[in-house]
């Protein structure tokens, strides 16, 4: 069950919380997995990133028995899977593919396995786009802002539009 604190969050305990179908679905799991005997081989994984929300019903003894949590990687674990990702990818010899590695490990921290294929699709892209024939550094780099930052905006603004900005984020102040 991937997103169970989906239907799975804490239950109000008003009258009515105004969310009945979700408080349907979660007590029908709950019934369900009671249903299940220790004599049968039935495993349930369930994943969340806000174990937090769970109703405690969900997580109480015999239902979900353990907890696997699963951190961000670190900076050799990153290292790890630039490694795998980039071997897929033609690289500039400027670098071997472990300082390739190093390099981007360092570059990303907080980032995940998701995040690194991102990184490596989006220098293949850039190279393309250069018509390069191979990813250099600089392409890499490319990525690692367009991750984080997003697409890099090229409209023009006009200076009332910059005033009505300015204006908006100083009432932020």
């Amino acid at each position: 069950i991937d997103e169970i604190d989906a239907v799975g969050k804490k239950r109000d305990m008003g009258m009515s919380s105004g969310n009945d179908e979700r408080n349907s679905t979660l007590n029908q799991i709950l019934v369900e997995m009671d249903g299940f005997s220790s004599d049968l081989n039935v495993i349930i994984f369930a994943a969340t990133n806000r174990k937090e929300l769970l109703d405690s019903a969900l997580i109480r003894t015999g239902r979900f028995d353990r907890s696997i949590e699963v951190t961000l990687p670190s900076i050799e674990e990153r290292k790890d899977i630039f490694m795998v990702h980039l071997r897929k990818i033609l690289l500039s010899q400027e670098k071997t593919i472990e300082q390739y590695a190093s390099r981007l490990a360092s570059l990303t921290p907080g980032f995940n396995g998701a995040d690194i294929s991102s990184i490596c699709n989006e220098a293949a892209i850039q190279a393309a786009r250069n018509n390069r024939p191979s990813v250099t550094s600089h392409d890499f780099e490319m990525a690692v802002e367009r991750v984080i930052g997003g697409i890099e905006q090229k409209k023009a603004v006009s200076p009332e539009q910059r005033k009505t900005v300015a204006v908006h984020e100083s009432g932020h102040a």
